[in-house]
């Protein structure tokens, strides 16, 4: 069994979006094609023009940010494991 390292480095909203695309470019994530909620939720993510962070709009109609957060969530520490053993 391999040891889970957590790695304390926060990434923004449009690093993250960079490092999920170019793990599913590189087969390392796969978002399976049932998966549509999925799919639609990352595909509709918009910024926030009004905010001074870097984050997605949360008007609750324009994109579906609770399914966003679940799979940033989920997959945030794998992605910062990746980064910081320079996987990707």
């Amino acid at each position: 069994m391999s040891k889970v390292i957590f790695v304390d480095k926060s990434i923004s909203l449009s690093e993250w979006c960079m490092y999920l695309n170019t793990c599913l470019n590189l087969d390392k994530i796969k978002i399976m094609n049932h998966c549509q909620i999925v799919i639609d939720s990352l595909s509709g993510l918009i910024y926030d023009s009004k905010a001074e962070e870097d984050i997605p709009l949360d008007d609750g109609k324009t994109c579906d940010i609770d399914t966003y957060d679940s799979v940033r969530y989920s997959i945030s520490q794998i992605i910062k494991q990746w980064i910081y053993y320079k996987k990707i």
